[in-house]
């Protein structure tokens, strides 16, 4: 009886440490404490920042854009005399004014 005793606690015990070590990794225990640990830290001002002399991605394509769209906008512009001879008038600019 003696023998089957302490078996039965060492189980226990095995169980137990087995337990403390196995129980964060079923849990996901260890990744809440990651996250919580990168929203905690805190970074250099420098790191968070984009530096000033270089232009973020963003706004190079955002100027791209622009560029693209005043030159569709100064090639689709047709000229006030083309304009007046396709609405069939005869009238010079100046007449117009």
């Amino acid at each position: 009886m003696n023998v089957s005793l302490i078996f039965v606690m060492v189980a226990i015990a095995i169980g137990g440490v087995a337990w403390v070590f196995i129980y964060p990794l079923l849990s996901g225990e260890r990744n809440t404490e990651r996250r919580m640990a990168s929203v905690a830290r805190r970074e250099p001002m420098q790191q968070r920042m984009p530096r000033s002399g270089q232009k973020s991605r963003r706004e190079q394509v955002e100027g791209t854009l622009k560029q693209l769209e005043a030159r569709q906008k100064a090639s689709k512009r047709i000229p006030l005399s083309m304009r007046l001879s396709q609405a069939g008038l005869s009238w010079t600019r100046a007449a117009l004014w």
